[in-house]
């Protein structure tokens, strides 16, 4: 993923071919290359970054191939080209963010085949009382902010890797927190149900449904 982003300003440089070597054998990134447009090769950071990887979670049943049809598809191809470009920058403006967040929420509720709700906490609702599977609802409004936080940290290192000294912001401004010395994921900043309901959870959502 990180080859094929670069691989563009290699290929000015006059790296013609480039590849990665595997356990039985060598990948060709300039074949890959050529079959994705520009702004294909440009987005694979960051919607590697939203779909899931190593430091970020996924959505259950929501793989890569679904984020990068559904992107093609949307046209928002070139808007999460751009996102990436502008991520190699020093200090990532609020606007960025904010821009970051709102396009892929865009992309989520399209990947999840509802795109006429207005938040992802709708699509979860909307879900849920169609009896779906808990586990392929999307998460909160909330939950899900602090993983394209997480996202966008990730990908600001991935963009940056050409770089010797990449300056990078703090990261726990970022969908991640120090807890007995160790930076884990901030899952939610507030709390799944609020404190003013007593009852049990399984109550709380057989309630949601008869509403929804």
């Amino acid at each position: 993923m990180i080859a094929l982003y670069v691989h563009e300003r290699l290929d000015a440089n006059g790296l013609d071919e480039m590849y990665m070597k595997t356990t039985d054998y060598f990948i060709p990134v300039h074949s890959i290359a050529t079959a994705l447009d520009l702004n294909e090769q440009r987005m694979l950071p960051f919607l590697h970054a939203v779909s899931g990887c190593d430091t970020n979670g996924f959505f259950y049943g929501k793989g890569k191939t679904k984020f990068l049809k559904i992107s093609i598809e949307n046209n928002l191809a070139p808007q999460i080209a751009d996102l990436c470009k502008s991520m190699e920058c020093d200090v990532l403006p609020d606007e960025l963010v904010d821009q970051s967040i709102r396009t892929s929420t865009t992309l989520l509720k399209a990947v999840y085949i509802d795109s006429s709700a207005a938040s992802v906490h709708d699509i979860m609702c909307h879900l849920y009382a169609r009896k779906s599977d808990i586990k392929r609802l999307p998460p909160t409004d909330d939950s899900y902010r602090q993983h394209i936080l997480r996202a966008i940290y990730q990908t600001c290192i991935w963009v940056k890797s050409c770089q010797s000294l990449p300056q990078l912001s703090n990261v726990f401004t970022f969908g991640w927190q120090s807890l007995s010395d160790c930076v884990k994921p901030l899952l939610m900043t507030i709390h799944a149900i609020p404190s003013s309901i007593h009852v049990g959870a399984s109550v709380v959502l057989q309630l949601v449904r008869k509403v929804v």
